[in-house]
């Protein structure tokens, strides 16, 4: 599983520096409801517009509310390109849930995110259908402003829940700077 997930990984890094010096060439193509073309798919969350979530737009975005729709979606979509690269990619070819078996936690979640930010380290481990697959993730913080997280594996927290169909993600995720001023931390 090991040598699988280096050269999923290793094209992953690749799609996602493609997607990144190509967003602003992608962005031209957005439709009038923030979608790429199906043709982009895997540039694009499988959650959300190409242009992000309403959080992103309210939070992260409001500056560019002042500008033309057409301006705002495009600077939307670039901003969340950059912070979500070839996301659809890391879908495909993450675990559809079926038969979860031996899972094995070293702790509870930690995560910097909307809702706040739980810091440390876990690593997980699981079977899915007798294939095994790992979950590496640790956060920490630069200083009361900042924080940073790192992840690679498959996102299996919680796995052993999930609904039978339900997909999880392939993680490559390097964040070295992310704001702790929204949601406050949280506690273990």
């Amino acid at each position: 599983m090991i040598i699988k997930y280096v050269f999923l990984a290793v094209c992953g890094i690749l799609l996602q520096i493609l997607h990144v010096l190509h967003s602003p060439l992608l962005m031209l193509f957005l439709n009038k409801d923030g979608y790429l073309p199906k043709i982009f798919s895997w540039f694009q969350t499988e959650d959300a517009p190409a242009i992000g979530d309403q959080m992103f737009a309210d939070r992260e975005m409001a500056w560019t509310k002042k500008y033309p729709t057409w301006l705002s979606n495009y600077l939307r979509g670039l901003f969340w390109a950059i912070r979500n690269p070839a996301y659809g990619y890391m879908a495909a070819y993450g675990i559809t849930v079926d038969k979860i078996t031996d899972y094995k936690s070293s702790g509870p979640e930690i995560d910097i995110g909307d809702g706040g930010y739980t810091l440390g380290e876990v690593t997980r481990t699981c079977k899915n259908n007798g294939v095994k697959y790992f979950d590496f993730k640790k956060a920490g913080k630069w200083n009361s402003n900042y924080g940073w997280m790192i992840q690679f594996g498959w996102s299996l927290n919680n796995i052993e829940t999930a609904t039978k169909g339900t997909n999880r993600r392939l993680c490559i995720d390097v964040r070295p700077r992310i704001s702790l001023k929204v949601g406050g931390e949280t506690s273990l």
